[in-house]
This record gives structure tokens, C-alpha cells and sequence, in this order.
């Protein structure tokens, strides 16, 4: 193999855990009394959000639009009005972006990976198409220090098509130079990101930082990069 595609959020990015500060953060700031634990608020979030993103992937609403739609679908969760449904996700927006960090595992295998001369690009599903995700996505490794580790990062938005497609994958490779033959992906969702590369002819891997049980078996298996 001589390059690597990595997903961004869940595999370079702790994306769960800053969504799990913010919102814990977002809720105190507006004084929302609700009746369930944090963990619990985190969740629904994380599954509106969810949904919210499939929508947006399969465009059936803008991606500002599944903002909207989440941030009002979460405030009938709290039994909230859905009011002032862009402000309040830009509050909590403020908030994600504060808790942002890499894991671990990132920088070292990132260096081991340079030092046999090995090309690592990024590939993540999502919005490049507006300045502000632009401006989210690139800030996202530039704030956790790793501006400057990729040769490219493409968004699904400016692709035919988004994972779990096999043209998102190999439209990348195009962009990455590399022939798909050559290239491992590296993702933290087993469908869409490893079973989804294997099919697309590169060697998926599956980074289950969690250790879920595997319904399917992806070209490779991982529970940290360093492996």
C-alpha cells in the first residue's frame, strides 16, 4: 500500500466527545431544566444528528436546513419551543468547536506512516461547497495539529457522490493521485467507511476503537491506529 485515505470525525477527531461537551455546555448556558442525564441528552443528539446527515447525504434538505431540523427535533426532545433555531445552533456550534481534539493514536501513526514515505490524504462525508464548513473542516485539523499532515482533504460535497458510494471513494483517489489498488481507508463506521472501501476495490479497514461486535467482515480490523 502506498497511501492511506482517512475518515475525519470518529477517526482522527473525538468527534463524539466534543459533541458531548457542547451540548452538555449548550444546555446549561440556556438554562434548560430537562428531567434526563447528560449521557442521555448526548445520545439523542448524536442520533438526530444522525439522521439529520443521512438526509442532507442523500439531499433530501440543505446541509444548513438539517441543522435546522436537528436543532428543532432536540428542543421538542427537551420540550422546548423550536425557536431561534440558528442562533442556538450556532451557540452550540461555539462550544463543539472549543472541545475539538485528536486522539492519541493519531499523531504517532501519522508520523510512522511519513517516515516510510507513505501519503495520507483525508476523505469525509460532508459540505465544502459553503465557506463556513469550508472553514470548519480545515480549522477542525488545523486546531488539533494537523493543518499541515495531508496532502488533501476532500468532502463528499464536492464529489458526484458520498460514502458509502463507490465513486466517493474512488473520485478521491483521483484527486489523491493514487490508484485505488494502492490505497488503504481507514474509518471508524463499519459499513459506510471499511465494507464500503473493500467493495470499492481498497483495502477497508475498520478502526473499532470500541470493540462492537463485526456483522460483516471488512478487508482488516483495528481497534488503534498504531495498529
Amino acid at each position: 500500500m502506498r497511501a492511506v485515505l482517512f475518515d475525519l470525525d470518529g477517526t482522527l477527531v473525538d468527534h463524539e466527545s466534543a459533541s458531548r461537551v457542547a451540548i452538555d455546555g449548550w444546555v446549561r448556558e440556556h438554562g434548560i431544566v430537562h428531567r434526563h442525564p447528560t449521557e442521555v441528552l448526548a445520545q439523542e443528539w448524536l442520533r438526530l444528528e444522525s439522521v439529520g446527515l443521512a438526509r442532507y447525504l442523500s439531499r433530501e434538505v440543505t446541509f444548513d436546513e438539517q441543522r435546522r431540523r436537528r436543532m428543532a427535533a432536540f428542543l421538542g426532545f427537551l420540550g422546548q419551543p423550536a425557536v431561534d433555531l440558528d442562533d442556538r445552533f450556532s451557540s452550540y456550534l461555539v462550544r463543539y468547536e472549543q472541545a475539538w481534539t485528536a486522539y492519541d493514536d493519531v499523531a504517532p501513526t501519522l508520523a510512522a506512516l511519513r517516515d516510510r514515505g507513505t501519503a495520507v490524504a483525508v476523505l469525509t462525508n460532508g459540505d465544502q461547497t459553503q465557506q463556513t464548513q469550508q472553514t470548519q473542516q480545515t480549522a477542525k485539523l488545523e486546531a488539533v495539529g494537523l493543518g499541515d499532515a495531508f496532502s488533501c482533504v476532500v468532502a463528499s460535497s464536492t464529489l458526484t457522490a458520498a460514502k458509502p458510494a463507490a465513486e466517493a471513494f474512488v473520485q478521491a483517489c483521483d484527486r489523491f493521485s493514487h490508484a485505488p489498488g494502492d490505497v488503504l481507508y481507514v474509518g471508524g463506521n463499519l459499513a459506510t467507511d471499511a465494507l464500503a472501501a473493500s467493495r470499492a476495490g481498497f483495502g477497508g479497514v475498520w478502526l473499532n476503537r470500541d470493540h462492537r461486535p463485526e456483522t460483516e467482515t471488512p478487508w482488516r480490523t483495528v481497534h488503534s491506529l498504531v495498529d
